[in-house]
């Protein structure tokens, strides 16, 4: 689970677990209005699109996720086994 804060956050995907990495998909359940990553961004537009160069969500980028209040976000990640 992340925590959100209002305003912008760092984070990373490593051991991203779902079939469908789009932005869409994976930012479905939260109130967030831009995604900010090296050479890449998109904008939530007020009909509910997204407007930018920024598809799809890679485990190995970090992202800048705006948000306008704080928030929960759950993602499903890969479990990996305890040696």
């Amino acid at each position: 689970m992340f925590n959100l804060q209002s305003g912008n956050n760092l984070i990373s995907f490593v051991g991203l677990n779902e079939d469908d990495n789009s932005i869409e998909n994976i930012f479905s359940e939260i109130n967030l209005t831009h995604i900010f990553t090296e050479n890449y961004a998109a904008i939530l537009l007020d009909d509910g699109s997204w407007f930018g160069n920024l598809d799809n969500i890679k485990p190995e980028k970090g992202y800048w996720l705006r948000v306008n209040e704080n928030e929960q976000f759950n993602l499903s990640t890969y479990e990996s086994s305890k040696d």
